[in-house]
């Protein structure tokens, strides 16, 4: 199976499905802030990372400008991309919050083999 099947078959079989808001919820009421922006960052970078990953053996399909922008995007992992999370980082774990810790580890397997991808796409587009 090439890099790209196996991106989608671990998005299919892992990565879909309902968002984790009761864990989100858990998480706002344990530090007692408002998860206002928890579940947007979450949401966006989870969304960035599924629309990748659902497609990853049609990327080549995508101009070199795009690829290069996904792997800007991808190349950063959460706490990276969204600093004001990092509060969040000690308490996210599989007893406290089991539903999105379960979804951010696949993310960072999805994200890492897409940025292992897109050079070998990008290679093969020039």
């Amino acid at each position: 199976m090439k890099v790209g099947e196996q991106i989608e078959a671990l998005y299919k079989s892992s990565f879909e499905g309902p968002f984790p808001y009761k864990d989100c919820r858990w998480l706002a009421n344990e530090l007692q802030k408002p998860n206002e922006g928890l579940i947007p960052d979450l949401d966006l970078f989870f969304g960035d990372i599924a629309g990748y990953s659902s497609r990853a053996t049609r990327l080549g399909r995508r101009s070199c400008e795009e690829l290069t922008r996904a792997q800007e995007i991808l190349s950063k992992d959460l706490y990276q991309r969204f600093p004001n999370l990092e509060v969040y980082r000690c308490i996210i774990d599989s007893e406290h919050t089991p539903e999105l810790h379960r979804r951010m580890e696949v993310a960072e397997k999805l994200r890492l083999a897409l940025l292992q991808l897109m050079p070998e796409i990008l290679k093969e587009k020039r």
